[in-house]
């Protein structure tokens, strides 16, 4: 299944993007800049600095993306490598990682959902607008943090005879105005409710704890 992944996303790069791939090297765009076009990259990590304006999408194969803060771009998307945004930035699309980690720093708005397969998700602060869901992660919702679409635990495709435990946390006011769905039986789901965070909508197939 990861090497299917794989090779469809190195298709989806040639095809589509080749006059603007960076093969084996990073991509490092300065505190300020302003970028009128997508970056992506095979075998590197990508850096974006404080103040800038990435006017297209942002994506990596085999590498991280870190993003300042007060910084706008469009989705970003990598294989194999964590996503971490700064405070008060801004991404006009969603936030897609197959194998790392979702980080999102205090002010900063997803106009999308927010998306692992395997990693964790951390939001401090965050407003999104969309869907926040993984396979294989625990969900962490801080400091007001507010959802407005549903929390979804997502059917796994590997360890179908294993049962996994998933740990959701809603604390210091942060809200999600929709549902916490789980559509795979062989996850137990864990959601504790600290210092007023709180669901709105149904909880299904988990256990609610209230700290």
């Amino acid at each position: 299944m990861k090497k299917q992944i794989f090779i469809t996303v190195i298709s989806f790069f040639v095809l589509f993007f080749a006059c603007n791939v960076n093969v084996n090297k990073g991509i490092d765009i300065k505190d300020g800049q302003i970028v009128d076009h997508s970056l992506n990259t095979v075998n590197g990590f990508i850096k974006i600095g404080n103040n800038c304006a990435i006017k297209g999408d942002v994506r990596s194969v085999n590498g991280g993306v870190g993003i300042g803060s007060h910084t706008k771009t469009g989705s970003v998307h990598t294989v194999n490598g964590a996503i971490t945004i700064g405070d008060s930035s801004f991404v006009e699309g969603n936030l897609n990682v197959i194998n790392g980690k979702i980080d999102c720093g205090l002010g900063t708005k997803i106009h999308g959902s927010v998306k692992t397969i395997n990693g964790n998700i951390e939001l401090t602060g965050v407003r999104v607008r969309n869907d926040v869901a993984t396979a294989n992660g625990d969900i962490t919702l801080k400091q007001a943090t507010m959802v407005e679409g549903d929390i979804v635990i997502k059917k796994s495709k590997g360890n179908l005879d294993k049962v996994r435990q998933c740990t959701i946390l809603i604390t210091d006011n942060s809200v999600v105005t929709g549902n916490i769905i789980v559509k795979d039986e062989k996850v137990q789901v864990t959601v504790h409710l600290q210092n007023g965070g709180k669901v709105l909508g149904k909880v299904e197939n988990a256990e609610v704890v209230s700290d």
